[in-house]
């Protein structure tokens, strides 16, 4: 189940393989969509264009405005998390084929499809740009490249981490462990370099610029700004 901001509208999965509108104000069922095989599970909202992904028949399927669709190229198992990202302006997939991919919402082509060897949860770590995987069914957290898919570093945990989230306080991902009762924080460290790049230019004497500049060139327009009153 997920909110359309814009629609203001609710979208609910059922296992009758329809896919239910509901106005969030009130609560009546404006329209159903019929999706074969669709699951359960799988419903997120992405919202830069305001749609709603679902997944069914092995693809990855998109309501926009009314409109049912499959995303061409998106075959794929029932998806575990989806992510909008920000860095990027695409929509991130982990899937149960243990693909990590990014989907360009403009003209729904592939631009990322790897293997991180796992699938689960994900949370965008704003601080370093990193995507964090928590494996779904080992303790094992990667963190992957926005900018191309590469895996740059896994980090072992104590148990599974069955949910991720970005702490914007400390600019740390924190994960839950639930057979240990545990929490599990990751706190990333960024290292950058500063450039200096010296800068060319030409002195200009003290009051000498504007109209006062010697190669000051007089415009022929007039520029008049004025209210308009009714």
């Amino acid at each position: 189940m997920v909110y359309n901001e814009f629609e203001k509208d609710i979208y609910i999965t059922t296992d009758a393989e329809l896919l239910l509108r509901i106005n969030g104000a009130t609560r009546d069922i404006q329209t159903s969509y019929n999706i074969p095989d669709l699951k359960q599970s799988s419903i997120f909202y992405e919202p830069v264009n305001e749609a709603i992904y679902v997944y069914a028949q092995t693809q990855l399927w998109k309501i926009d405005n009314g409109l049912t669709q499959s995303v061409p190229g998106m075959t794929m198992s029932e998806f575990v998390d989806v992510i909008y990202n920000n860095l990027t302006g695409e929509m991130n997939v982990s899937d149960k084929t243990f693909r990590f991919r990014s989907l360009n919402l403009t003209d729904n082509s592939i631009n990322i499809d790897r293997n991180p060897s796992i699938y689960g949860r994900m949370a965008l770590n704003q601080y370093d740009g990193g995507v964090y995987l928590a494996s779904d069914t080992t303790n094992k957290v990667c963190v992957i490249d926005s900018a191309n898919g590469m895996s740059i570093h896994t980090e072992t945990t104590q148990a599974v981490n069955k949910r991720i989230i970005y702490n914007p306080e400390d600019k740390s991902i924190w994960t839950l462990q639930p057979s240990i009762s545990n929490i599990f924080i990751i706190k990333p460290t960024v290292n950058s370099t500063v450039e200096i790049i010296g800068a060319t230019g030409s002195l200009i004497d003290e009051g000498q610029f504007g109209t006062l500049d010697p190669n000051y060139v007089k415009p022929t327009e007039l520029w008049l700004k004025a209210y308009e009153c009714v």
